[in-house]
């Protein structure tokens, strides 16, 4: 579904992301270290280790590079705002001198924490981390005291959900396997750890200062590019280095930059009707999104989707072409006719809401007319019982 588009607002706040398609490296201020910068247009952050354990996969390029989609923690992280150190229990005070020493460290508005596997009372911490987020198991023995606020994420069954006292939010996650949250591993999990990563946002930043951003300015400059400049670079321009836009009903859109960047130039921003316009119901700007509700209002210049119709049933996935020719203009031929595949899905919205790798995007675009036989058995098409003949 389109984006929301309004004017530009004549003062955009300091933006958030730093979109340079150029080859991210990593720092190595000392051996077993490594620290991104804050990958922001604003260029300086609050400080932020991530403590990896000794199972931690090797990234590609330094974990500064996504694979499948999905970014290492050291890059997550720096795409928040943070200048980010990587490292290990033993080098923790290293990692800390590295964020000191970094110039695009406001060491100042505080140093946060993660860790895996390891409860934060376990862990001798430095004076200068003002909070942690701890991924762990319910089984692990119950933590009575903290030195600093913690959010705890725990697997398997606990006694709620979510609790609180004094400064430790627990958060469980039941039917999760430990290590959900890290990315390359066998047990990690996109959905769960997309809703855990929001919380750890609020968490930390009730504590750390210095990440915060105006997502609803950067969403009204997002919006204008898109829709009234129509301008393909400055959209993505919006946007964190490898980004992703899933477009649900419809499975179109794209995960990366390359894939993006060809999604809007040739199947988008410059086909959508000339009338487009929008009327805002609701709008909500959370830590890391903003959910709009709105009416749109366009001529229909394309055609619809079809998904209700083919998620009740109906509409079966492959229909005769009433042009009765292939896209040549050639007939099909004895014994056969022309078909085209209905350019609707109906499961597989779910399941890419779900997770943005599970179908392919695009692949509608791909749909043809072709032929096919002509024993179509009309009772079932008109069920949907057959996808074609």
């Amino acid at each position: 579904m389109p984006h929301r588009p309004h004017s530009l607002p004549k003062s955009v706040a300091s933006q958030k992301w730093c979109n340079s398609s150029s080859r991210l490296t990593s720092q190595e201020p000392a051996p077993g270290v490594s620290l991104l910068p804050p990958l922001t247009r604003r260029g300086y952050g609050p400080g932020f280790i991530i403590m990896l354990p000794n199972w931690t996969p090797s990234y590609k390029e330094s974990g500064t590079l996504c694979e499948d989609g999905v970014p290492p923690p050291l890059l997550k992280w720096s795409e928040e705002g943070f200048a980010v150190a990587g490292t290990t229990e033993a080098l923790l005070n290293l990692a800390i001198s590295g964020l000191k020493n970094c110039p695009e460290c406001h060491e100042e508005d505080g140093i946060g924490l993660v860790l895996w596997n390891r409860l934060i009372a376990k862990v001798i911490l430095p004076l200068s981390i003002l909070t942690a987020v701890c991924y762990g198991c319910a089984s692990d023995p119950p933590l009575q005291n903290a030195s600093i606020p913690n959010l705890q994420h725990l697997t398997g069954e606990a006694d709620s959900r979510i609790a609180k006292k004094g400064g430790l939010t627990k958060c469980n996650y039941p039917s999760m396997k430990p290590r959900f949250a890290v990315p390359s591993l066998d047990n990690f999990d996109y959905a769960t750890e997309a809703i855990s990563h929001p919380r750890n946002l609020t968490f930390l930043k009730r504590y750390i200062r210095g990440a915060d951003f105006d997502l609803g300015a950067i969403w009204e400059e997002h919006c204008y590019f898109e829709f009234e400049d129509r301008s393909v670079a400055k959209k993505m321009g919006t946007s964190v280095q490898e980004l992703y836009v899933n477009h649900i009903l419809t499975m179109t859109s794209g995960v990366g930059r390359k894939l993006l960047t060809s999604f809007y130039r040739d199947h988008f921003i410059f086909t959508n009707p000339p009338d487009v316009k929008h009327e805002l119901a609701s709008s909500t700007i959370g830590v890391d999104r903003v959910c709009d509700a709105f009416i749109m209002n366009s001529t229909h210049t394309c055609e619809d989707q079809a998904t209700v119709l083919i998620q009740l049933g109906p509409l079966p996935e492959y229909l005769p072409s009433p042009h009765h020719l292939l896209p040549d203009g050639r007939q099909p031929g004895p014994g056969n006719r022309s078909e085209f595949r209905v350019p609707a899905t109906g499961v597989e919205t779910v399941a890419k809401m779900l997770g943005k790798n599970v179908v392919k995007s695009n692949g509608m675009l791909e749909y043809k007319v072709g032929k096919s036989a002509a024993s179509y058995d009309k009772s079932r098409l008109r069920s949907g019982a057959a996808s074609r003949p």
